[in-house]
């Protein structure tokens, strides 16, 4: 059984063991906002865990992209549409980050440390904030993005996160078995995609939010 990640009150630098343990630097006392973290909201540090890390060959036509304006995540097989799924993005102050970016970890199973009373949470268990899946995209070092589930699901569909991507637990399992570690994310603030639904289509149109 993995160790959880104990969060030290200066920081820690990520890494990765034999024991596929992940550990991202989190620093408990910055001067900008997000040094708080509102209790049951996953923080913009979301990937303080520890699970199996999972990987597929790369499939270098598969993409996505998040709309931070439709709150929805796309997923491409070269300029073919797949998939489409509402996600909860980052609330005002606290963006989804915009840009290209590509998958860096996958991890199943996820256990999660609260950041400050660093109660422990296995998958599966209430107060886990990560739910089943982890898909990290983004990190500078300090700080860490990226798709899990969510025990608040009314949150999907909206921009209530502290940055991650939050999604219905069958979707983000079924999109953890799509992407690969190298997966290309685009995070961009609006998006025009066509979207099979049965028989029908569905034309959407995303603008950029003034």
């Amino acid at each position: 059984m993995n160790s959880p990640i104990i969060l030290d009150s200066s920081a820690w630098s990520q890494q990765r063991t034999a024991r596929s343990t992940i550990r991202v630097q989190f620093n408990l006392m910055p001067t900008v906002k997000r040094s708080l973290i509102a209790p049951g909201l996953l923080a913009f540090a979301a990937c303080c865990c520890s699970g199996q890390v999972v990987d597929l060959p790369i499939d270098r036509e598969v993409r996505l992209e998040i709309s931070r304006s439709a709150h929805r995540v796309t997923l491409y097989r070269g300029d073919r549409v797949i998939r489409s799924y509402p996600v909860a993005v980052g609330r005002a102050g606290w963006e989804t980050p915009e840009g290209n970016f590509h998958v860096y970890q996958k991890v199943r199973d996820p256990i999660w440390e609260h950041p400050l009373t660093r109660e422990v949470f296995r998958s599966g268990e209430r107060g886990n904030e990560l739910g089943h899946y982890w898909i990290g995209f983004w990190s500078d070092g300090n700080i860490a993005i990226g798709f899990h589930g969510t025990p608040h699901p009314e949150t999907v569909g909206k921009a209530l996160s502290h940055g991650c991507v939050r999604m219905f637990a069958k979707d983000i399992g079924e999109l953890f078995g799509q992407v690969s570690i190298g997966t290309l994310v685009s995070v961009v603030p609006w998006s025009a995609a066509i979207l099979p639904r049965g028989r029908d289509f569905l034309f959407l149109f995303r603008f950029l939010l003034s």
